[in-house]
């Protein structure tokens, strides 16, 4: 009896609508032989069936669902604990390295003193007396033996250190490589704060707000001999979701210049102001203006008459060493990409006087493109 109900249990649903099946059939058959009552009564009975049929299966798909969706959360609320795990032990094993750097750097640095010392006691002790072809006392000779062991001795005690210092350059390489491996992030030089790290994470993929955006540029050395992260920030008007860019032959934002001024304060609050006192950073802005040639005279309230910038040398690269471009009061379409820099640059130094942008060598594009009216501010930070 159990088999049986557990059979009905399994299979309901494909049994009701076998036997819906087999009404409507049947009414069929009737309604051909003129029996139209009992056509009606087993149409009636078919549609029925059908109904429960699908009210049945939709409630097993139903059920099938949520069970797959409890499946679900069960399962992402357990690879979120692993990945909370696993940021964890990569923080620990962050600090550990850098612990292990400053140990080994500090046995490195005393082992190279002992190795100066020695190098230093080997130039004046290898020396022998000088002594004459003629006289060669026991003295003399006493004096060479003594040179020539004290010589063996500080030459052997130079190359154990060598070999020391080989040994823990190669278990630097180990560590390094284990972190690199295990861990899959790059070996730094000093320990990051919890709040420093999490604004790290929260820049790596980019950022979007209604004020900024945040862009990370793929090179690591845009300026030569700067090495760390670069990224390209670009403020919005939060209220048309618009990005700023200038007029055509304009290297000002006066309209706009509230809401510019707001994005920048609001970058300053959320990134800029927290790098302060943590990590070496800093900030560079580059201008740009399209094809569209262009005349003109510069502002009485905005006037420059020199612009101070970094030149490019090629690949989206700039070089260290100031070069200064002369500005004239009229001006033309190859002067903006620098005016524009250089507005940005003192906005930027009176809203967060903290530092002072360095201005890149701007371009000019090929095409006429509103977009290419623009100004961009890169924030570089060695993390």
């Amino acid at each position: 009896m159990s088999t049986i109900i557990q059979f009905f249990a399994v299979n309901g649903a494909t049994i009701v609508f076998a036997v819906a099946v087999a009404l409507l059939i049947a009414a069929i058959w009737t309604w051909s032989r003129h029996r139209l009552v009992t056509a009606c009564l087993s149409l009636v009975g078919a549609v029925l069936l059908s109904g429960v049929w699908y009210l049945g299966f939709s409630e097993a798909r139903v059920t099938d669902l949520a069970a797959q969706l409890r499946a679900e959360r069960a399962l992402t609320s357990e690879l979120k604990d692993d990945v909370e795990v696993a940021k964890a032990r990569t923080d620990d094993a962050v600090d550990d390295l850098n612990a292990a750097l400053k140990v080994h750097a500090n046995q490195l640095a005393r082992l190279h003193v002992q190795a100066e010392r020695l190098s230093s006691s080997l130039g004046s002790e290898a020396r022998l007396e000088p002594v004459s072809d003629i006289d060669w006392s026991a003295t003399a000779k006493v004096s060479r033996d003594s040179n020539a062991k004290r010589y063996t001795a500080t030459r052997r005690r130079i190359e154990s250190l060598d070999a020391q210092i080989d040994a823990l350059n190669q278990r630097l390489a180990t560590a390094m490589s284990s972190v690199r491996n295990v861990a899959k992030i790059e070996p730094v030089s000093k320990s990051l704060k919890p709040e420093i790290r999490a604004l790290r994470k929260s820049l790596a993929y980019g950022l979007k707000t209604d004020d900024y955006e945040v862009e990370v540029l793929p090179d690591n050395e845009v300026v030569r001999g700067q090495t760390g992260k670069y990224y390209v920030i670009d403020l919005k008007d939060a209220q048309s979701g618009l990005k700023f860019r200038f007029p055509g032959g304009k290297y000002t934002l006066s309209r706009s210049d509230a809401s510019f001024r707001k994005a920048l304060n609001r970058f300053v609050g959320d990134v800029a102001g927290k790098l302060e006192k943590n990590v070496r950073y800093g900030f560079f802005v580059r201008g740009s203006a399209d094809s569209v040639p262009f005349r003109g005279r510069q502002l009485e309230d905005y006037r420059y008459d020199e612009v101070d910038y970094l030149q490019a040398v090629g690949d989206g690269r700039y070089k260290l060493g100031t070069r200064t471009r002369a500005v004239r009061a009229s001006i033309k379409n190859t002067d903006l990409p620098f005016l524009r820099a250089r507005f940005l640059k003192d906005v930027v130094a009176t809203t967060y006087p903290v530092t002072k942008p360095v201005i890149l060598e701007g371009t000019i594009t090929d095409r006429k493109n509103n977009e290419d009216r623009n100004v961009e501010l890169i924030l570089y930070v060695d993390w």
